[in-house]
């Protein structure tokens, strides 16, 4: 298979919008699959594991591949919940195109708004489709000018829907000006291509000049053309199309009815005509050499551990090629360990199920097995030529609980159970509470801690017991402050001195704005003319890191801020790695002293979805959790609240929102930043931390 005639891409959504129900369509139309494979009655290929099937959500992408025009077509189904959102942005970090899903009634929703940000970040070329064009209520252009309002690319239809009797019966082509038009809904070949009809004739035209207008803001060709009023062909859209959807200008937008069987086809056709292949993107970056990595076939190998998962088979490191081919049983370098080893057997994956292959080659996405001591974003080369691409960033959790096994005997196999479902899943962190000697699990949010509760139960046949859910507070510096600690110790033989001033100096809001800025802690050394030893310093840089983690006034750990260490003194016989690592930790204590240490709780960016006549009790309901509704949006039958509140007021929302809009309210939640705690709930939150 050449490169030119494959594509890597991704199917991402807010949850519900129709993304797994498109992938099985994608399937079934490409004869992968021999029926439709229904969400809700948990047929779906994609969506493999039990949790998946029992909550009709997808909870981890799955890979498959289909073919097309001529061209293999990598796909990766991704989830839409936000608790699980580190399944996007690791495989977006690998993909070349996506297809991002909307609701042809909700329109652009928050976590469509979340995906289509690592889209940017990832410079991934894609193209929109709506869906659910068979609801009551569904508004393509109403979706087009919501998309128009909230991104930066132009979204550009290609097509326009046919509404027949209040129904979606199909599409008009706005590229080659004819109709197409769905009947029998349970057969592949099912549409029939025809004239327009009297009806959209004139609409078509006039929405055809908007496309071409909309086009020739962004691309010189067709400008030029446009202005001197020539008629422009179709190969000539289509190659404009394709030029400024790859430059990231514009987005093709198309409608459907996937779970009608509506709008498939064109879909299909758009992912090979539009987005672009392997060699067509960017050259990755080499962090070691600081070199380009060309897409290149004959190159050594170099690709990018993006996923590692465990089943009863044994792990299997899901990774994208860059350059290079590769074969079982031929010897690969892991950059981050420095450690070569032999390749295990390579698999092309469909969800769950593998087929084998004998290599893998540029642009392939594909599972290894038998790797050790792979993680997710690693990268995989040729020993003579080793290559370090940029790992993938993982969020940080904002909620834990405290978890042990229910049987005291199960002990070390709930310990290897819990350390490989963090393997698979980055945004799970086991966390040891220092003063109690609990573990706890961290995660995004109850659903994410729902599922790998249930997942130590199926998977791994462990039960548990389990605390309540916690929020994730932080501790930070609030304003700069110089720290002299001394630390002295006489014992009437060898003692113990090391003396050091600190700098310590709060992030900016600029660098704040990271979400992980309050875990992290710069380090700089400034000490000069040898005052202390060289070999003290990492002494002094870890006693500080380890302090800070354990919590300087309420245990929870503290970050945001860079530390100097300006001036100190040694002993020539008491002093040792010891004694710094003390002192260190000494002068981050006396950070309480001063008072310059101010908690932490993460809000919650909450988008609430209501019928109109309940807007005064959710909002009532909202204030009294110290929530604040930011934007209201009112529509004849439901209104959308935008609102922020504290992660710690809203657990156990859903319930709550459910019992005050009888059952007919939705609302989805992500993290929006960390907030200082007001001072009359600090004393608690310590109390109940201790």
């Amino acid at each position: 298979m050449k490169i030119k005639k494959l594509h890597n891409l991704g199917i991402i959504a807010h949850v519900d919008a129709g993304k797994t129900t498109f992938t099985e369509r994608l399937l079934f139309v490409t004869g992968k699959r021999h029926f439709t494979g229904e969400v809700h009655n948990g047929e779906s290929m994609m969506d493999h594991r039990q949790q998946e099937k029992d909550r009709g959500i997808t909870i981890e992408s799955a890979a498959t591949s289909i073919f097309w025009n001529d061209a293999q077509l990598n796909i990766i189904d991704t989830p839409g919940h936000i608790d699980f959102n580190i399944e996007v942005n690791r495989s977006l970090r690998v993909l070349d195109g996506a297809v991002v899903v909307f609701d042809a009634v909700a329109g652009v929703e928050p976590q469509t708004e979340v995906n289509w940000i690592l889209a940017d970040k990832y410079r991934v070329p894609r193209i929109g489709l709506i869906n659910k064009m068979d609801r009551m209520g569904a508004n393509f252009s109403k979706v087009v000018q919501q998309m128009d309002n909230t991104f930066a690319q132009k979204p550009l239809p290609l097509q326009m829907p046919i509404i027949e009797d209040n129904s979606f019966t199909g599409i008009i082509d706005l590229i080659n000006m004819h109709s197409i038009q769905w009947s029998h809904l349970n057969q592949i070949d099912d549409y029939v291509i025809a004239e327009i009809s009297e009806q959209y004739k004139a609409e078509a035209e006039l929405a055809r000049e908007q496309l071409i207008e909309r086009l020739a803001t962004e691309d010189e060709v067709i400008l030029e053309s446009w202005a001197e009023g020539k008629t422009l062909t179709n190969s000539e859209l289509v190659a404009a199309i394709r030029r400024q959807t790859i430059a990231g200008k514009i987005v093709p937008i198309f409608a459907a009815s996937a779970y009608k069987n509506i709008g498939i086809q064109p879909v299909l056709d758009a992912i090979t005509r539009y987005l672009p292949t392997p060699k067509e993107r960017p050259e990755s970056v080499d962090n070691l050499n600081q070199k380009q990595v060309t897409n290149d076939l004959d190159g050594a190998f170099a690709a990018l551990v993006f996923k590692v998962v465990n089943d009863p088979h044994g792990s299997l490191a899901y990774t994208r090629v860059y350059r290079g081919q590769l074969q079982r049983a031929d010897r690969v370098l892991n950059t981050r360990t420095n450690k070569a080893q032999k390749v295990g057997p390579i698999y092309e994956m469909h969800a769950n199920i593998r087929t084998e292959k004998p290599t893998m080659v540029c642009g392939d996405i594909v599972a290894i097995a038998g790797l050790k001591d792979v993680q997710t974003g690693d990268t995989l080369c040729a020993e003579d030529m080793p290559v370090a691409f940029e790992t993938i960033s993982v969020p940080e959790p904002v909620m834990e609980i405290a978890i042990e096994p229910g049987e005291h005997k199960n002990q070390t196999k709930f310990s290897l159970a819990l350390q490989t479902l963090c393997r698979e899943d980055p945004s799970l962190q086991i966390k040891t509470e220092s003063r109690t000697g609990q573990t706890c699990l961290a995660g995004m949010g109850e659903l994410h801690l729902e599922i790998a509760i249930d997942r130590l139960k199926t998977d791994f046949g462990i039960t548990t017991k389990v605390g309540a859910p916690q929020v994730a507070y932080r501790e930070t510096l609030i304003k700069a402050t110089e720290v002299h600690a001394l630390h002295r110790k006489q014992t009437g033989g060898l003692g113990q001195f090391a003396e050091v001033k600190l700098q310590f100096i709060p992030f900016t809001k600029e660098e704040l704005s990271s979400s992980n800025a309050y875990e992290e802690i710069t380090f700089e050394n400034k000490i000069v003319g040898g005052v202390i030893p060289q070999e003290f310093i990492p002494a002094v840089e870890a006693g500080i890191r380890q302090s800070a983690n354990e919590g300087v006034v309420s245990h929870y750990p503290c970050g945001g801020f860079k530390v100097e260490l300006i001036d100190g003194s040694y002993h020539q016989n008491d002093s040792s790695q010891m004694a710094f690592s003390l002192v260190a930790k000494q002068a981050v204590k006396k950070l309480k002293e001063i008072g310059c240490i101010q908690l932490l709780e993460p809000i919650m960016k909450i988008d609430i979805n209501i019928p109109s006549e309940y807007i005064g009790s959710v909002i009532g309901d909202l204030n009294r959790r110290r929530g604040q509704v930011t934007e209201q949006n009112n529509e004849p039958q439901r209104a959308v609240l935008k609102a922020q509140a504290p992660l710690a007021e809203m657990f156990g929302y859903i319930g709550c929102l459910r019992a005050l809009t009888a059952g007919r309210g939705q609302f989805t939640m992500s993290f929006s930043h960390y907030e200082a705690v007001p001072k009359m709930l600090v004393t608690n939150i310590i109390g109940d931390k201790k």
